[in-house]
């Protein structure tokens, strides 16, 4: 959800980047760094995250599929 508001905002002109650092969701989220670093891991390699690196380091954002996946995933537990 962090990564979809992040590219939201940013599709809003709201922000000036798309994605969010593992740092900026660790302290947002009240979890490790490492946690979050395993977590984008695997978001990655299911192609539902995208990792940009830039000057400033690594940022993440969500892709449309990761999109698809989250409403999808929404859909089922507002169902239940």
């Amino acid at each position: 959800l962090q990564l979809a508001a992040a590219k939201l905002s940013y599709l809003l002109s709201s922000t000036q980047t798309p994605g969010l650092s593992i740092q900026e969701i660790s302290s947002d989220l009240g979890v490790s760094s490492k946690s979050v670093s395993s977590r984008l891991s695997e978001l990655v390699k299911e192609g539902h995250a995208e990792r940009i690196s830039n000057e400033t380091g690594n940022q993440y954002t969500v892709t449309t599929m990761g999109i698809m996946w989250l409403s999808d995933n929404l859909k089922q537990k507002s169902s239940q």
